[in-house]
């Protein structure tokens, strides 16, 4: 009887053994499976969604149980990763068995285009969010003195942007005449309406 209890002490003693994780603390999980098909072939900071993380865990027993990841079984340095993009490993815990996953996060782009006085692209760039588009250098016009540009919405970049040439008519009345068959563009007329103080406060 004594050989019995001691046989049965033995079996207790090993399935607790093998239901603990690294921090001695136990669970019921033999493995656990992390399947990221379902996100976006190119994801970032924005379009990531947790619960598209799917996992197939399997018990001691043999059962298994389908679930997906929540922002609660996920450790709080691996949180702050997932708010910047790069290439990161996720430590998470589900019922107490430690598990992780690599992900790589893109940075989120908007694409910045620069017009010339005709409306023809000059420079399309694709920046980064929070960074500076590169302003390309605008030519001399005979008659037109460049001043600036229609935005400063390339600093700090947060969405898509056109940005276009404003210039000062140094000769309105000369240049008038000159410019009259653009006269139905809209960008040669944001340079009448510049030079004539109509459109400062706009």
């Amino acid at each position: 009887m004594k050989h019995f209890f001691r046989f049965f002490g033995l079996l207790i003693f090993i399935f607790l053994l093998s239901s603990c994780t690294t921090d001695g603390n136990t669970t019921n999980v033999s493995s656990l499976t992390v399947n990221l098909s379902a996100l976006p072939k190119k994801v970032n900071v924005e379009n990531f969604d947790l619960e598209l993380i799917k996992l197939t865990i399997v018990y001691q027993d043999g059962q298994t149980k389908e679930d997906v990841l929540k922002e609660s079984m996920i450790d709080k340095e691996s949180l702050d990763k997932l708010q910047h993009p790069g290439e990161h490993t996720i430590n998470f815990t589900y019922e107490n068995y430690k598990s992780s996953f690599n992900i790589k996060l893109l940075p989120i782009t908007y694409n910045v285009v620069f017009y010339d006085i005709d409306g023809n692209v000059i420079s399309e760039q694709v920046v980064s969010k929070g960074e500076n588009a590169n302003v390309p250098t605008y030519p001399n016009i005979e008659g037109f003195e460049y001043i600036g540009l229609s935005s400063n919405d390339y600093l700090n970049v947060s969405k898509d942007v056109n940005i276009y040439p404003i210039y000062n008519i140094l000769n309105p009345s000369a240049a008038l005449e000159e410019v009259g068959q653009y006269l139905y563009n809209k960008y040669i007329l944001r340079i009448f309406l510049w030079n004539t103080g109509n459109n400062r406060n706009k």
